[in-house]
Order: structure tokens, then C-alpha cells, then sequence
């Protein structure tokens, strides 16, 4: 649901104050989000498991 009221300061003036605080607290969520998906990505690049090598078959290493 959005909120389509603007929030108007004593004077009667929008609240600019009001919406800049507002903006840096989303923004600031927005951030945190996608270092920590960026973050969990990572992790998961450093942390998965590399295919086994199969010795038992293929051309011997001796001469």
C-alpha cells in the first residue's frame, strides 16, 4: 500500500527533513541487502566443492 499524503512541516511546507531522513534509511537497507547477498555469493564461490579428479583411467604419467 502506498502512502500518497505528503507529510508537511509546521509552516505548512512539504517536510524535507522528513524525506531525506526517510530516503537515507531506505537507501541504507537497500545497501545492507545487497552487501549481504553479495556477501553470500561470495562465500558460496569460496566455499563450494571442486569436482574429484578420476586417476583410475587415462594415460599413465611414468615414460
Amino acid at each position: 500500500m502506498q502512502n500518497t499524503e505528503l507529510k508537511l512541516d509546521n509552516n505548512g511546507l512539504i517536510d524535507i527533513d522528513h524525506y531525506v531522513k526517510l530516503s537515507r534509511e531506505m537507501r541504507s537497507a537497500y545497501v545492507a541487502e545487497m552487501t549481504a547477498a553479495l556477501v553470500a555469493k561470495i562465500k558460496r564461490f569460496f566455499t563450494g566443492k571442486l569436482p574429484e579428479l578420476d586417476t583410475t583411467e587415462g594415460p599413465s604419467l611414468s615414460h
